[in-house]
């Protein structure tokens, strides 16, 4: 890039589409679940202050925590994170 900010001649801006963070995911498979934060800490394995601060956009998780999260909802992590990207892409 030129100073300024702007393309070098020739090369064109790359836009790329970021998933929206998968907060509200685990909110909703939460509630679709039935279960408390108390209960999917016991069936994930995680600490309820982890689920939590997902829950409110304060943490993100790694992969081995949606992992843990998709075999505690009894999904595959596809299954749990696809609403991530298909929001995205609309």
């Amino acid at each position: 890039m030129r100073a300024g900010g702007s393309p070098e001649r020739g090369r064109r801006a790359v836009t790329r589409t970021r998933p929206k963070p998968p907060a509200r995911y685990l909110v909703t498979a939460r509630a679709e679940s039935g279960m408390t934060f108390e209960q999917l800490a016991e069936a994930s394995g995680l600490h309820r202050q982890t689920l939590t601060n997902i829950a409110r956009g304060a943490a993100k998780g790694d992969l081995r925590t949606w992992l843990m999260l998709a075999r505690a909802f009894d999904a595959t992590l596809d299954e749990l994170l696809a609403p991530v990207w298909h929001d995205s892409a609309s």
